[in-house]
């Protein structure tokens, strides 16, 4: 009785180590990679992290109609020079002397985000004015995210060389 148990665990072992070690070098592992790969989606198991949320961004028809740019405040930290720049809504500009340009995604003027991770706007009036912004130096994207003016350290634009803050909108 113990020989077949021993004999039983034995080939256990053997059996769940199988395709276990690696070896790089051999032309075996290869076929095993490929046929990891090449598994139709409804055989793999699934995993235990989670899907990244999606976020969704809704701005109502007429805060889209009443609203055509906003207005950012640039400060080149160097020579502290402080200027303000028009950026349409759906539009990327070139901030005038600067390596930065500026693209306004989106604009919502009363800014909230519910559980389910969907941003908008409450109402077309400016009590908690956000922009969605992408901004480039020298063609590279160095942020992309929200600019809030009634909270402008939450999440800020951050670089050596210049702060950028919202600072209104302007309407059709």
């Amino acid at each position: 009785m113990k020989r077949l148990i021993v004999l039983c665990l034995a080939v256990f072992i053997i059996s769940c180590s199988q395709n276990t070690i690696k070896d790089e070098g051999s032309e075996s592992a290869q076929p095993q990679k490929q046929q990891q790969v090449e598994q139709p989606a409804a055989q793999m198991q699934p995993t235990a992290e989670k899907a990244p949320v999606e976020k969704r961004i809704i701005v109502p028809e007429d805060v889209a109609k009443k609203y055509k740019s906003v207005i950012l405040s640039v400060v080149d930290k160097k020579s502290n020079k402080d200027f303000e720049t028009e950026v349409l809504i759906g539009q990327k500009s070139q901030a005038s002397g600067t390596a930065l340009s500026i693209e306004v995604e989106y604009y919502l003027p009363d800014f909230v985000m519910d559980a389910d991770n969907k941003m908008t706007t409450k109402s077309a009036d400016e009590n908690n004015p956000a922009a969605k912004v992408k901004v480039y130096k020298g063609g590279e994207l160095i942020f992309d995210g929200w600019l809030f003016k009634n909270f402008p350290d939450m999440h800020p634009f951050t670089d050596e060389e210049y702060a950028i803050s919202l600072k209104g909108s302007v309407t059709k």
